[in-house]
């Protein structure tokens, strides 16, 4: 295993000579590097899956912590609303990330392909995962990264590479997730349609019932099968929302606190002041200074 991460780790350095996030010319695939520990970044995190290959990572979704470092992969099968944070790096061994964004797509044309029309069931996981990486996902990763040194070759093998390391995701934890999406079906298609509800409704205020109609779900399921799958309430998965965004355009666009809680959907400033520094340890002003400082640096 070691020999195999020491190979990616050699296929993908020359196109990672600083730190950030690099998109490759194999679609969907990026590298995330980092040669010093980070601030908590937000982020709502596409499917997709991230392997480790040097330092350590922390996500938090919710309220709960989930730490992960080399050779293990966190595997998200829904639209999350994730804050991350590099914990173990340096520039002797800088952190390095693999991260392979699920493409709907191929994994449909697989799902349809591999299934069989064999009924999927509604036994739930959380839609984040950490799995120790095992040689039938590092391989064909080690295999991807090398077609970054024979470009001429990607058009016609990463697909076909893609597919395979698709085909192993289908069958761990979060595979039922992206069969059960993919088909249409299950309490999973469901959840996954009250996400995008909340997520195109966000600014908007929160109603557990127009939330449960549009997901086809009582309000107590909608619930019940909303917090087994993101680990947050529905209302607090608005709130999670609602706080990155306005973050975000704190930050990146110069915009006020006040101006903000309220494209974000807050009623008054007092609340979103609360909530923010509930959540983020800091009220916005504060936070934002040092935030544009990390950014800054960076």
């Amino acid at each position: 295993m070691h020999s195999i991460i020491t190979k990616i780790i050699e296929n993908i350095t020359p196109y990672v000579i600083n730190n950030g996030v690099f998109t490759t010319q194999i679609p969907d695939l990026e590298i995330i590097r980092s040669d010093c520990l980070t601030q908590e970044l937000w982020t709502l995190h596409k499917p997709a899956v991230c392997i480790v290959l040097q330092g350590k990572k922390r996500v938090i979704l919710g309220q709960q912590i989930f730490d992960y470092d080399q050779s293990k992969y966190l595997s998200v099968s829904f639209e999350l609303p994730l804050t991350g944070q590099v914990i173990e790096a340096s520039k002797q061994k800088p952190y390095l990330c693999i991260k392979l964004n699920i493409d709907s797509s191929a994994l449909a044309e697989l799902v349809m392909t591999t299934t069989d029309g064999k009924e999927v069931g509604n036994t739930l996981l959380p839609g984040l995962q950490i799995e120790q990486a095992t040689h039938e996902i590092l391989d064909p990763i080690m295999r991807l990264t090398s077609l970054l040194n024979q470009p001429e070759d990607i058009e016609v093998l990463a697909p076909l590479i893609k597919r395979e390391i698709f085909y192993r995701l289908l069958s761990g934890p979060v595979g039922h997730h992206l069969i059960a999406q993919t088909l249409g079906v299950g309490k999973s298609k469901q959840i996954a349609k009250a996400i995008a509800w909340i997520k195109e409704n966000a600014n908007k205020p929160f109603s557990a019932e127009v939330v449960a109609r549009e997901a086809h779900l009582s309000s107590s399921a909608l619930y019940k099968h909303f917090k087994l799958i993101t680990l947050m309430s529905p209302l607090q998965f608005q709130k999670h929302l609602r706080l990155q965004e306005a973050r975000r355009l704190m930050a990146f666009e110069g915009l006020d606190a006040a101006t903000v809680s309220n494209m974000v959907g807050y009623e008054s400033p007092s609340q979103f002041n609360r909530e923010y520094r509930r959540t983020y340890g800091a009220p916005p002003k504060s936070d934002v200074s040092v935030l544009k400082k990390v950014i800054k640096m960076d």
